[in-house]
């Protein structure tokens, strides 16, 4: 039997995700996210900015769970919700 050369391996570091935030409003100092039921995570405001609604990779680590009485901002979370309770269609050709 032939030894194993250390050649013969790849060490391979990854990113274990955070677990996944609930479903509400979030904030930083700065900015306010949203995230869905089904872990979608979107910015909605942000400094010198218009409310929007930007899919993000994630929260930031300093984002907490928050109240928002904006109606703007509520809108947006309605429909982040609804785009993520209808599956993605293909775009026709």
């Amino acid at each position: 039997m032939q030894e194993p050369q250390a050649d013969d391996f790849e060490l391979t570091v990854t990113d274990t995700p955070d677990p996944a935030a609930r479903p509400g409003f979030y904030e930083t100092r700065t900015r306010t996210f949203y995230v869905t039921a089904d872990g979608g995570v979107y910015l909605l405001a942000a400094p010198g900015q218009r409310a929007m609604l930007q899919a993000v990779e994630h929260l930031p680590p300093d984002a907490t769970q928050s109240r928002v009485d904006d109606p703007r901002l509520q809108t947006l979370a309605d429909v982040a919700d609804d785009l993520a309770s209808h599956p993605r269609r293909p775009l026709p050709s």
